[in-house]
């Protein structure tokens, strides 16, 4: 039931995103940053590198937010981007 009302606040996040709420993002963001940190910086070593590739998955998660179905979870998403 928790997972189901984590999707549901993170497609309702999204959706205030695309309406043009900036905040909302900021939102996503708080919620995720130190998980997906956390997930870089055992791939990317050094400590500022690795809060590099994190800036730049949410930069890029920012600009193709409108591509997010919501099949996957918010982190599952950024977590890829940040991977790739």
């Amino acid at each position: 039931m928790l997972k189901a009302n984590v999707l549901a606040n993170e497609q309702e996040l999204v959706a205030q995103v695309l309406a043009g709420n900036r905040e909302a993002f900021g939102e996503l963001v708080r919620a995720y940053q130190d998980r997906l940190f956390n997930a870089v910086i055992t791939i990317v070593p050094c400590r500022l590198d690795a809060e590099d590739v994190v800036q730049e998955a949410f930069i890029q998660a920012y600009t193709r937010l409108s591509t997010f179905q919501g099949k996957s979870t918010f982190y599952t998403w950024v977590y890829r981007i940040a991977i790739n």
